[in-house]
């Protein structure tokens, strides 16, 4: 399975094989403008699976103040099913976000949220019948890796902080 993100700013851009797109099944897209700075994601189903695990994250902040993240982009490739990259998908922006605000500097703020997510992730589901059943979101063999990245303006200039899971 691939996905990429595409175009973020007009300085980074990482893009895919636009032949070998064509052959296969596209999840989804997206495009936003956020001021100048335009970001889309697109996810191309692989060709051993039958499903597409993966999926990806757009928060925007266009009210940001200084020093929070104006965006957070993220791309999570699913393992064993989507159940994991879909809670990811649902829940890892909130939780950077929380941490930010606490954190003095980005990266501890994107690692502290990663380690908290996988937390959640493992526990084992809740009640009698949890005992009986697999640990965690989606089961045992479920499960994503995590490629972040957060745009955010610190002393009038615009800043990336990335992080891969």
């Amino acid at each position: 399975m691939k996905t990429t993100m595409m175009s973020l700013s007009r300085s980074v851009s990482l893009g895919h094989n636009v032949k070998a797109s064509r052959r296969r099944s596209t999840r989804a897209q997206a495009a936003t403008t956020a001021g100048t700075m335009k970001m889309g994601a697109a996810s191309v189903k692989g060709t051993v699976r039958k499903v597409n695990e993966d999926r990806y994250g757009v928060y925007e902040n266009t009210n940001a103040r200084a020093g929070e993240p104006e965006v957070i982009l993220s791309v999570f490739d699913g393992h064993g099913g989507s159940a994991v990259s879909e809670w990811l998908t649902a829940n890892l922006s909130t939780i950077i976000r929380e941490e930010w605000a606490q954190a003095d500097f980005c990266l501890e703020a994107l690692r502290t949220a990663c380690l908290k997510a996988d937390n959640t992730l493992v526990q084992p589901p809740e009640g009698f019948f949890a005992a009986f059943g697999e640990r965690g979101v989606g089961g045992a063999k479920c499960g994503s890796t995590a490629a972040i990245a957060c745009v955010f303006e610190e002393g009038g200039v615009k800043k990336l902080c990335t992080a891969n899971v």
